[in-house]
């Protein structure tokens, strides 16, 4: 089996153990809602609204991950594809600075676009200023922000499947699926934390 069969074969497994702890949630709660009266139905139906978008998106990388056999890594102008990420983001107004500029770089723009996405999500989630470069030198896009860092006991799980960090609401996916589209267009992703500073990870491009 190839390295990148290998890498499908791991994605998909990690996305199925996902779904099926989301839906037994959604079920879980639907069963209570319907015992409660209606001051705690609100509640519930925004729970189950927010598994339901979390299962949404579960099938999403599904469909991105499910390209990486026919992967293709063309020149992207990274300012629209950073972009891109960034407009469709949660954030508070003026959390996420973009410092690119004009740059252009060889990547699969959808399995760069997921592990983008993927990083974002956790450095927003910190609720700090959040930073997104592009370091010529190293070829790669760097996002940082001004969170409390990862705990020590965390880094070396963390990029493993529903065993690393996670905050509430979240799955612990993110970094591993952001890894493993890095690694399926031969790029790689690296992350840098520091209690005082934050957290940086680095999603090198291929050819870098």
């Amino acid at each position: 089996m190839t390295d990148r069969a290998e890498l499908y074969k791991e994605a998909v497994k990690a996305l199925r153990h996902d779904a099926r702890n989301l839906l037994n949630a959604v079920v879980i709660m639907q069963e209570h809602a319907e015992k409660l009266d209606d001051p705690k139905s609100k509640q519930f139906a925004d729970y189950l609204d927010d598994k339901v978008r979390a299962m949404v998106r579960l099938g999403e990388r599904a469909d991105i991950i499910a390209g990486i056999a026919s992967t293709e890594n063309t020149v992207h102008d990274l300012y629209v594809l950073v972009g891109t990420v960034v407009d469709q983001l949660e954030a508070e107004e003026g959390q996420v600075t973009v410092q690119l500029g004009a740059s252009e770089a060889t990547c699969d723009g959808a399995l760069t676009c997921l592990a983008l996405e993927e990083v974002l999500v956790n450095a927003v989630q910190t609720g700090s200023r959040v930073t997104v470069s592009f370091d010529h030198d190293a070829g790669a896009l760097t996002v940082a922000d001004q969170g409390p860092g990862v705990p020590g006991a965390a880094l070396p799980k963390l990029f493993e499947p529903y065993r690393g960090a996670k905050r509430p609401g979240g799955s612990s996916l993110g970094l591993p699926m952001a890894r493993l589209a890095m690694r399926a267009q031969s790029g790689e992703l690296d992350l840098s934390t520091d209690k005082d500073t934050g957290t940086t990870v680095r999603l090198v491009l291929p050819n870098a």
